[in-house]
């Protein structure tokens, strides 16, 4: 996420939680047997047939606790959006599989 409307430390909780996601995601892969890896965006990836997950946040936030305790009603919560794409890459061929929008409230 860019934007030059960030603050250091949101920018901060947005990238160590970039992190933290596609930790869990490589985690869950591998725990179902799949190869998986972690890579920078823009890093070629080689293989006969592999799979690409890749997304972007597309609004976060941490939300404000004490609107959560003192007013409630869903007020103060926190937000993670994201879009996300998997692509496949066989023979030599790219293409889209899968892409969607998650939200977390």
């Amino acid at each position: 996420m860019r934007d030059t409307t960030l603050d250091s430390s949101q920018l901060q909780v947005t990238h160590q939680t970039a992190q933290d996601v596609a930790g869990s995601i490589v985690q869950q892969l591998q725990g179902l047997g799949f190869t998986a890896n972690q890579v920078a965006r823009g890093q070629q990836v080689s293989g006969d047939n592999i799979l690409i997950v890749d997304g972007e946040f597309t609004d976060i936030s941490q939300g404000n606790r004490l609107q959560r305790m003192v007013i409630g009603l869903g007020l103060g919560q926190s937000v993670l959006d994201a879009d996300v794409l998997v692509n496949q890459t066989a023979n030599g061929i790219n293409q889209e599989i899968n892409g969607f929008r998650h939200s977390r409230r």
